[in-house]
């Protein structure tokens, strides 16, 4: 008995049975699954093919800030507020303090992105074929590795780091610096 079950375990991984589950908030559950649905379609339409490789999980963080539409939790580790990030499987996204379904999705869809470019290409950067698809896809490249702190308030910034736990995460959002 243990060999067929095995057996049938392994066949399962060899021809890609797997399932994977989105986790999203309740608030934002339809919003969260139409984001990732478009985020893949624009990917998609440059011709590379997208399989769902990892678990996607949303979470808001409620916002301190709204900046330019988009609501921002604030980081004082990089003096920053933050509108989104992505580590690959986990999104989280700034939300309205008071209504918590109140998000930008251009944001989300964003992030939403970066799911898809680094679970299936482990691809973490702002490449230049998807400028015009998703917002500040261009602006994200072109400041990420500027200095924080020579950036002025409510400037939008963006970076990459590794995570203690050797996860890369990419960070999208505004200086608090005055």
């Amino acid at each position: 008995m243990k060999k067929v079950i095995s057996m049938l375990i392994m066949i399962s991984l060899m021809t890609g049975c797997m399932s994977y589950k989105t986790v999203f908030p309740t608030e934002i559950n339809s919003i969260a699954n139409g984001c990732k649905n478009e985020a893949q379609a624009k990917i998609q339409s440059t011709g590379k093919g997208l399989k769902m490789k990892s678990d996607c999980y949303v979470t808001e963080r409620p916002g301190a800030a709204n900046i330019n539409g988009v609501w921002c939790w604030y980081d004082a580790r990089w003096k920053t507020y933050i509108g989104g990030l992505c580590n690959g499987a986990s999104i989280q996204i700034g939300c309205n303090p008071n209504n918590r379904a109140d998000i930008n999705s251009p944001i989300l869809t964003h992030e939403m992105a970066h799911y898809w470019l680094m679970t299936n290409f482990k691809n973490s950067k702002h490449d230049p074929i998807y400028d015009n698809m998703f917002v500040n896809w261009k602006m994200s490249r072109d400041v990420t590795g500027s200095s924080i702190n020579k950036v002025e308030f409510g400037k939008s910034i963006s970076w990459t780091f590794t995570n203690e736990f050797g996860i890369i995460v990419h960070v999208d959002g505004f200086s608090a610096e005055k």
